[in-house]
C-alpha cells in the first residue's frame, strides 16, 4: 500500500463515463451544468463520472463506534440508464463505495503511518501516527440517527443522514455555544465526498490516501 500508485482509471471507468449529475441518466441528454450539482441539494448519489467504476460496500458486524467493517461487498458492473440507484444493487451506486477500496481496510491489514508525504500531516498530530479507517469513521447506525436517541456521534453524513434536522442542528449549536463547549460537525443530508486526486512524495509515487483539497 506504501508504494501504491493511483491512476486515473482507479477512480473512472473511460469506456462508461458521461456527462450527467447521476450515473444512470441517460448519456443521449448530457447535463447542460456539468456532472455536479452544487446547490443546496447535496448526495452521495455517484455522478456520471463515476458510472461503471468499481467500489466497495462495507459490512459491519457492529454499530459501536471504533469497530472496524468485518468485511466488503464489491460493487461491480455496468449500470443501465434509468436503472435503480439502490444502494444494494450489484454496482456502484455511492461516492463513498469507490473511496472506501483505498481509504479503509479493504485495501490494508494496518493503516498507513503518517507523514510520509510533502505537506501530509505529521505523525503525532493530535496523538494520532497512522491514518483513520474511513469506512469506521462513517459507519452510520440507524438507532444512532435523530434528536434524542443513539449515541449523539458526530459523523459526517456520508453514508447516510444524521437525522438532524437544521432546527435541531441550530438548537444545539446555541446550547453548545452558552456552554463554551465546541461544535461537532453535523448535517441533515447525505452530503457529496470530495472531488479527489492524489498528492506526490518526493520520490513521485502516488499516495492513494492522500487528497488535494475539495474544489
Amino acid at each position: 500500500m506504501e508504494n501504491g500508485q493511483l491512476q486515473c482509471t482507479d477512480c473512472h471507468n473511460p469506456h462508461r463515463v458521461i456527462k450527467n449529475r447521476r450515473f444512470n441518466d441517460n448519456p443521449a441528454v448530457p447535463a447542460a451544468g456539468g456532472t455536479h450539482d452544487h446547490g443546496l441539494s447535496p448526495s452521495n448519489i455517484a455522478s456520471g463520472v463515476l458510472r461503471g467504476i468499481w467500489g466497495v460496500e462495507p459490512v459491519y458486524g457492529s454499530s459501536a463506534f471504533l469497530t472496524d467493517p468485518v468485511g466488503f461487498t464489491i460493487k461491480r458492473g455496468n449500470p443501465p440508464v434509468g436503472g435503480s440507484d439502490a444502494v444494494v444493487n450489484s454496482y456502484l451506486t455511492r461516492e463513498y463505495q469507490l473511496c472506501l477500496k483505498c481509504h479503509s481496510n479493504h485495501a490494508y491489514d494496518f493503516p498507513p503511518s503518517l507523514g510520509f508525504s510533502d505537506g501530509g500531516t505529521p505523525p503525532g498530530t493530535n496523538g494520532i501516527e497512522d491514518y483513520t479507517n474511513q469506512a469506521m469513521e462513517f459507519q452510520a447506525p440507524a438507532a444512532d440517527r435523530g434528536e434524542p436517541g443513539g449515541n449523539h456521534r458526530s459523523w459526517h453524513p456520508v453514508i447516510d443522514t444524521t437525522g438532524r434536522t437544521t432546527a435541531v442542528r441550530r438548537r444545539l449549536a446555541v446550547a453548545r455555544q452558552q456552554s463554551g463547549r465546541p461544535r461537532p460537525l453535523l448535517a441533515h443530508r447525505r452530503q457529496a465526498s470530495p472531488r479527489q486526486h492524489p498528492s506526490s512524495d518526493r520520490s513521485g509515487s502516488q499516495r492513494p490516501w492522500l487528497t488535494s483539497s475539495p474544489s
